[in-house]
């Protein structure tokens, strides 16, 4: 299961952090942590990611600190955990336009070190990962078992089916292509659409890819 932003606010708040706004956007899921101590950081922002900021880079004027949740919630960020020194005088202002984007702003304590935050949530993504992957393989395996016996068509139909997804056909190239369905095959395929990959296969091997299983 993905970790979420309720997940990050529950950890942080085991070390002093407070969740500030953004509470009906507690189900986004969390795939990567970053720090953010450079201004002009919009270029590089990312969906799903938690920031990690003292707000220094961003404290020079009232825009500049506003300007920054305006790009997180224009890049779809999953959330923000920042400190409130350097950006104390623009405060009100703050959470006021995050509120009015539903954006999650957690304020963390002066004295909690950045490295603290960040391995607690690194620590969480890397055992979730770790629990997608056991999953991956026993998924892996069970597909094994009903795809045995039928033909790559049909194989491939019956993955469609249980994963809901659909198969792109190519030529081969230069007519190599194994027509048997292996363990390998299928984590590739399930490695391929855990990453958002399209699997790629070959028309004259395939055939006809209908909804039917002989």
């Amino acid at each position: 299961m993905a970790i979420t932003v309720r997940d990050i606010v529950e950890l942080a708040q085991k070390k002093g952090c407070v969740l500030a706004t953004g509470e009906s956007k507690l189900s986004k899921e969390v795939y990567y942590v970053d720090t953010m101590e450079i201004p002009d950081m919009e270029a590089w922002m990312k969906p799903n990611v938690l920031y990690i900021t003292t707000g220094y880079a961003y404290s020079g004027t009232k825009e500049k600190i506003l300007s920054l949740i305006k790009s997180l919630h224009d890049v779809n960020a999953a959330a923000i955990a920042i400190k409130s020194r350097f950006i104390g005088a623009y405060m009100e202002e703050f959470l006021k336009l995050a509120e009015e984007y539903e954006f999650p702003i957690i304020i963390m304590p002066e004295e909690l070190p950045f490295t603290e935050l960040n391995y607690a949530v690194m620590e969480a993504l890397v055992t979730s990962q770790h629990h997608e992957e056991v999953k991956l393989k026993s998924e892996a395996a069970s597909l094994i078992k009903v795809s045995n016996g039928y033909s790559i068509p049909n194989s491939l139909v019956l993955i469609s089916s249980y994963l809901a997804i659909s198969f792109a056909a190519l030529p081969p190239i230069n007519g190599i292509f194994n027509p048997t369905i292996n363990f390998s095959m299928v984590v590739f395929l399930l490695d391929s659409i855990e990453s958002k990959i399209f699997a790629i296969f070959f028309a004259p091997i395939l055939g006809n890819l209908d909804n039917s299983v002989e």
